[in-house]
């Protein structure tokens, strides 16, 4: 019932085309009787055959041969409508699953793989789609048509429809059992087709790293290991429904023999015409069909409705990064403060203890510390991708939690170690996220992230394609392309994390002479290891083990001889070496 609901709740801008073609096919479905009525009258004037009777003969005919066209004009209508009720559904749930994936915060897609996420949207789509179209198509007029036969059978005579309803709990029940029993099992088959689709994306994504170590045939034995298990499981579901369907069609069979047997001999006694014999068998396989068909389909739809559960899940899934009903729209100056900040992820582990930190409009700060320290979550607190455990970050003076979150991100900028890149042109991707830009704009970005000179030795310069994940540029190209979207954006706040780490020698020095003209007029922070890259910043920040332990110019901080002094001699002595 809750799975109903839910599905109501997500499709009710739809509900009421539904609900008119509903009322539609239940018109037509009792419609369908008169054919049936019509030939038992003919069969009836056929045995009781008088010359007078050939014009109502004639004119019975022509009626049956009328409503069976006017039926096939009107379903002829009705699938039309149904067809564009689902396309217009499937375009829908499309767009909103997409929505949903984007509005998540950061820790849904950490930790999720995204072969899975893509196989839940894509075969839940699929599958819910599957699921609403057969309950239109096929399973709600299968019931009328049980319904209003059933009640005709019951005018005809209620004996026959005694000895035919006698068959039908036994059915239901071998039904209902099947469904028990093949509902764990569907559940593991959409578990199995989600992990081969997870495992099937990371070779993809990790194609290099697999032909780099020769791993082709180990990853190929793992994924036809699932495969494997997912045609025993549904090799099991299958037998199931093939041994109950046996039973129940063995069932059907002996009702059957009954109900024409009993009908010959209530014939034989007069209490029923040879027509009403007729309309009966008639109806009554028809009935006896229709519960095959709406078990069969049933059927289906709990195979349907296992694989889209998991899709309205993933669509009922609230993000953590909570949006106020009356948000604060910024316009940033680019004041940071963090008061008391502690975070911890969902494991325990806690990146940040009790943090506190301010930083002044137009300060240029550096963040250094040991790996796995927090550095970079203090970076991901600000962009607002988790919200703090337990105190508040205020940016001018405001809680970060008050804010539009879109146009709060927008007026920041940042430039992390592994750099998002679309499979679009480079001139696509430095202007990502911007409504509308020039091409002197992208240029001028380019140039100050020197990026500007590999781009234009490229066959189609700012046009050419990267390939999926920037796979066509080496790493050091990616990152000056991610600082050129960061600084085409004019962010009032800039983030650098590890930005210049993969740049060779050359290129790092004429990013950090860049990093000069781009920190004008912004706050800017550097995340880095190598702390040769930051003794010009205003201030270094030192965290270890999420807690502040250091703070001061380079100048400073070398006196002190704290971890700061340590890990900058380290890093020298280790220069000297090599």
């Amino acid at each position: 019932m809750k799975f109903f609901k839910q599905l109501a709740s997500l499709i009710k801008g739809f509900l009421k085309r539904i609900y008119i073609l509903l009322g539609f096919l239940l018109v037509l479905e009792i419609a369908k009787l008169a054919n049936p009525y019509l030939f038992k009258l003919v069969i009836d004037r056929i045995i009781a055959f008088n010359t007078e009777d050939i014009n109502e003969l004639v004119i019975f005919i022509i009626l049956i041969f009328v409503a069976e066209n006017v039926l096939m004009v009107a379903y002829n209508f009705s699938d039309k409508h149904i067809f564009r009720v689902v396309k217009d559904m499937e375009t829908y749930l499309l767009g909103l699953a997409q929505s949903k994936l984007m509005e998540l915060s950061l820790d849904y897609h950490e930790k999720e793989n995204t072969g899975d996420k893509i196989s839940k949207i894509e075969r839940g789509v699929d599958r819910l789609l599957d699921f609403i179209a057969d309950s239109i198509w096929e399973f709600l007029p299968t019931v009328f048509q049980l319904i209003i036969t059933f009640f005709a059978i019951l005018w005809l005579n209620w004996q026959l429809a005694f000895v035919f309803v006698a068959f039908i709990p036994p059915y239901v029940w071998l039904s209902y059992k099947m469904v028990k029993k093949q509902r764990p099992l569907r559940k593991r088959v959409n578990k199995l087709y989600e992990k081969s689709s997870g495992h099937l994306s990371e070779n993809i994504i990790n194609i290099q790293t697999v032909q780099g170590h020769g791993s082709e045939s180990f990853e190929k034995r793992k994924y036809h290991g699932i495969l494997r298990n997912l045609f025993t499981i549904h090799w099991r579901s299958f037998n199931t429904f093939l041994n109950y369907n046996l039973s129940r069609s063995l069932l059907l069979n002996i009702g059957r023999a009954g109900l024409i047997g009993f009908g010959v001999f209530l014939t034989a006694r007069g209490s029923i015409t040879p027509g009403g014999l007729v309309m009966f068998v008639t109806l009554s396989e028809k009935v006896y069909l229709s519960i095959f068909r709406v078990f069969r389909i049933f059927d289906r739809l709990m195979d349907s409705k296992e694989t889209a559960d998991r899709l309205i899940v993933l669509l009922k899934t609230d993000s953590k990064v909570k949006i106020p009903a009356n948000p604060v729209k910024p316009r940033l100056k680019g004041m940071i403060e963090f008061k008391n900040v502690s975070f911890c992820y969902p494991s325990g582990f806690c990146a940040i203890k009790k943090l506190n930190l301010t930083v002044q409009p137009g300060e240029k700060i550096a963040i250094v510390g040991p790996s796995g320290g927090g550095k970079t979550t203090i970076a991901k607190l600000i962009y607002r991708h988790y919200d703090v455990t337990s105190g508040k970050i205020l940016v001018d003076g405001h809680n970060i939690m008050d804010y539009d979150l879109t146009k709060y991100r927008k007026q920041l900028g940042m430039v992390m170690q592994d750099i998002g890149i679309f499979n679009r042109s480079i001139f696509e991707n430095i202007a990502y996220g911007l409504k509308r830009t020039t091409k002197d704009r992208v240029i001028a970005a380019a140039r100050t992230a020197q990026a500007d000179e590999f781009i234009i030795s490229l066959d189609k310069g700012y046009n050419s394609l990267v390939g999926e994940r920037g796979i066509k540029l080496s790493g050091g190209q990616r990152q000056r392309i991610g600082i050129a979207r960061a600084i085409i954006r004019d962010p009032k706040v800039l983030i650098f994390d590890e930005a210049t780490s993969s740049l060779d020698a050359d290129s790092e020095s004429k990013i950090q002479e860049a990093i000069k003209d781009i920190g004008k007029g912004r706050t800017m922070i550097v995340i880095a290891h190598r702390l040769s890259t930051i003794r010009s910043m205003d201030r270094i920040i030192v965290i270890e083990k999420g807690q502040l332990v250091e703070q001061g110019t380079h100048e400073d901080l070398s006196k002190s001889k704290g971890l700061y002094y340590r890990l900058n001699k380290l890093q020298t002595d280790y220069q000297l070496r090599t």
